[in-house]
């Protein structure tokens, strides 16, 4: 069964819409924010958008940021979209105590 790829833009407009949720405010304060640019995400419904790399890391690392979410809880679209434009938790997020060695610990 081959899965569906979602273009990155869609799910960066599904992770913005959380973010302006959760945060009582507009998708066009989040794009000032993190770009300065309060348009952007008319551009991006309207299909005339084409944001770069460099764009895309700007915004997954502000949404990936938990400081940034209600009680520090990062939604799991967002924690997806945050790996796969490839930027990493700050050191320290990764959990510890599990057996197998895939929380982050360095195993001998």
């Amino acid at each position: 069964m081959m899965l569906e790829a979602i273009p990155l833009i869609d799910r960066l407009m599904t992770c913005a819409k959380a973010w302006a949720e959760a945060n009582d405010r507009s998708l066009s304060r989040l794009a000032t924010i993190v770009v300065n640019d309060g348009k952007f995400f008319v551009r991006c419904e309207e299909g005339t958008a084409n944001p770069t790399a460099a764009t895309l890391e700007r915004f997954a690392r502000f949404l990936g940021e938990p400081a940034n979410w209600p009680e520090g809880a990062v939604p799991d679209a967002v924690a997806s979209f945050v790996h796969v434009v490839g930027v990493s938790p700050a050191d320290g997020a990764a959990t510890t105590g599990q057996a197998d060695g895939m929380s982050g610990q360095v195993v001998a």
